[in-house]
């Protein structure tokens, strides 16, 4: 099938939903919402890699096989390693994105491919902007070229092949690393607007968390051990199970500055945007394979669960 053929079917799938929503009308809302971790050492359990990376391989080859199973018109994509402005996040508006897991020169044969859906994009830059919200678009080379992805965008997304999905990308700003915890009112923020923009539209959305935890779980060349390691993860972990906000926020925060996780301000974008709506949590997998803890969850819609 060539690039033609295929638009032409996505136009004919297209049609037929909007067909089917006029005679026998359905919701199409928001589809739930997971945390994947970017480490690749979770791509390919047939190398010599810890035994827990191989657990979380499997858990991830599980939530991904819940999510394939619904009709999903676009994945929502939290990213803590995209292209990074100093203040803002970043709404991605090229036609589409590209990359390979690549790290230290391995994992190239790892590549995902996406079109932006640029519709939903600009409708998040638009209602950001409403709101005041510190984001801003982003546009790399000019909008007709692709834009590039590495591990903290492809391994997430290489688990939900070979799905048909438009794409969103929202990057992280790098003041993440030395502002978090004033961060924290615009984080919800970000996360109460897109969910309250994604409700109101009549497709369907998946939101993907790509995140990692804590990076002192041993000596490692860029990171030193740290007992908090443990601690915050943990944490992480009882507020997936319980979904307790005092416990994202209070306990967490206390380990933060000492634990090193590039996941927490999107978890905490997760959070508010889960507070909106009636979600119950799964966990699926939990470990530290390497100096990084990782961990697998979704979040169904209620109804789903």
């Amino acid at each position: 099938m060539n690039e033609r053929d295929e638009e032409k079917l996505q136009e004919l799938v297209k049609t037929l939903k909007k067909i089917v929503q006029l005679y026998y009308p359905i919701e199409m809302t928001i589809v739930g919402a997971s945390i994947f971790p970017h480490g690749a050492l979770v791509l390919d359990p047939s190398r010599n890699v810890p035994e827990s990376a191989k657990q979380l391989h499997y858990a991830l080859l599980e939530a991904s096989s819940i999510i394939k199973e619904y009709s999903i018109d676009t994945v929502v994509l939290l990213t803590p390693h995209g292209i990074a402005q100093e203040k803002d996040f970043s709404v991605y508006l090229n036609q589409a994105f590209e990359g390979t897991a690549e790290w230290e020169g391995e994992y190239l044969e790892y590549k995902v491919s996406v079109k932006n859906d640029l519709d939903s994009a600009n409708m998040l830059l638009d209602a950001f902007r409403k709101n005041k919200a510190s984001v801003s678009g982003l546009i790399t080379f000019t909008q007709s070229a692709i834009a590039p992805l590495r591990w903290g965008e492809v391994i997430p997304l290489w688990f939900l092949e070979p799905m048909q999905y438009q794409g969103v990308i929202i990057s992280n700003p790098y003041r993440r690393y030395t502002e978090l915890e004033k961060m924290v009112p615009e984080l919800k923020k970000i996360g109460e607007v897109l969910y309250d923009t994604l409700q109101a539209t009549d497709k369907n959305y998946y939101l993907l968390v790509s995140g990692d935890l804590a990076h002192t779980h041993q000596d490692s060349e860029n990171y030193k051990y740290s007992e908090t390691a443990e601690l915050f993860d943990k944490a992480i972990e009882e507020w997936v199970v319980t979904m307790n906000e005092e416990v994202l926020l209070k306990e967490a925060m206390k380990y933060h500055e000492t634990a090193l996780t590039c996941g927490y301000a999107n978890i905490i974008i997760l959070n508010s945007f889960l507070k909106k709506g009636a979600f119950t949590s799964k966990l699926f997998k939990r470990a530290h394979p390497t100096y990084y803890g990782m961990l697998v969850a979704m979040f169904y819609p209620n109804k789903e669960s």
